[in-house]
Formats: structure tokens, C-alpha cells, sequence
């Protein structure tokens, strides 16, 4: 059985893992991070363009900071609430038809 301390660092990399999806999504649709640009940087510029799905992106920001830059709990809701965000990123993102 994994103790806590891993299955944290699994869940914080996992959320770390969903937002550079998110990056490279908005990429696919135009929206490049610049070199100098962070994640957090990228997705907040992305959120005035976005609209309504700038909610899901700027949950998907938050939880990634929180994954990133702190030590706080990672937890197993807070995964699933980055997937659910960047499912709805995704379906946001699609093109038009």
C-alpha cells in the first residue's frame, strides 16, 4: 500500500500534468506560450479570450498553482476537479462545426 506522502506527490504531479495539456490545447488553437511566459502567465492571459470556459480555466489555474508552487494537500477531489475542468477546457476549445 502507498503511504500518503506518495500518493500525494502522484496527485500533484497528475494536476501538473493536466494543466500542460491544457497549454498545449490552447497552442493547438492559436494561443502560444511566449518564452517568457509561465503556465499561470499563459493561462491568465488565456482567460479574457476564452469567455464563459475561462471558468474552467481559471480553476484549472488555481489548482495548479496550489499543485505547483505549494505544499498544501493535494487531494483526490481536487484531481477530479482538474480533470472535470479540463474536459470542459477541451470541449470549450473544439471548433465550431
Amino acid at each position: 500500500m502507498l503511504d500518503d506522502d506518495v500518493v500525494e506527490e502522484r496527485l500533484r504531479q497528475i494536476e501538473i500534468r493536466l494543466v500542460e495539456r491544457a497549454v498545449d490545447r490552447l497552442a493547438s488553437r492559436g494561443l502560444e506560450r511566449r518564452p517568457w511566459e509561465s503556465e499561470p502567465e499563459l493561462l491568465a492571459r488565456a482567460l479574457g479570450l476564452l469567455g464563459d470556459d475561462g471558468r474552467a480555466l481559471a480553476e484549472l489555474t488555481t489548482l495548479f498553482e496550489r499543485a505547483r508552487f505549494s505544499d498544501a494537500p493535494v487531494s483526490e477531489a481536487m484531481r477530479a476537479g482538474a480533470i472535470a475542468a479540463l474536459e470542459r477546457l477541451r470541449v470549450g476549445l473544439e471548433p465550431a462545426s
